[in-house]
């Protein structure tokens, strides 16, 4: 079963039951390079996103920012992030994201990266990911 994208649609993507929207990255200022996106779960089955990969980067991997007091962390998620049924998992700043980790080269202002999600359940999924500038 193959992958599913939108061309010429960035930031959006689907695969039977899923919807990726709004991916975006923003320029990188050395190796590493993260991206935020959403996906919505439109069945009654939970899935789980397991695995990201792209030849923009040598790794990626699955983070999440938590602040407990004083102290902001960034924990690897190995396992991936759960989508609930009729759900929404959402990947932003402060929280869950992608982490591109040994950028091939930096990520630039109007540049893209193709990137491939894979699920527990559903097929996999290409999207393309604009660089857009930090909108903070």
């Amino acid at each position: 079963v193959g992958t599913t994208s939108i061309p010429g649609t960035p930031g959006t993507s689907s695969t039977p039951g899923l919807e990726i929207v709004s991916a975006v990255s923003h320029p990188s200022a050395g190796t590493v390079g993260v991206i935020y996106l959403k996906i919505a779960n439109h069945t009654d089955r939970a899935d789980r996103l397991i695995a990201a990969q792209t030849s923009a980067a040598a790794r990626v991997e699955f983070h999440e920012t938590t602040v407990d007091g004083d102290m902001v962390r960034m924990t690897p998620r190995p396992e991936g992030f759960e989508i609930a049924t009729v759900g929404q998992l959402v990947l932003e700043s402060g929280g869950k994201h992608i982490m591109l980790i040994g950028l091939v080269e930096p990520l630039k202002i109007g540049g893209s990266i193709e990137l491939e999600l894979v699920f527990d359940h559903a097929d996999p999924a290409r999207v393309r990911v604009p660089i857009l500038p930090r909108s903070f």
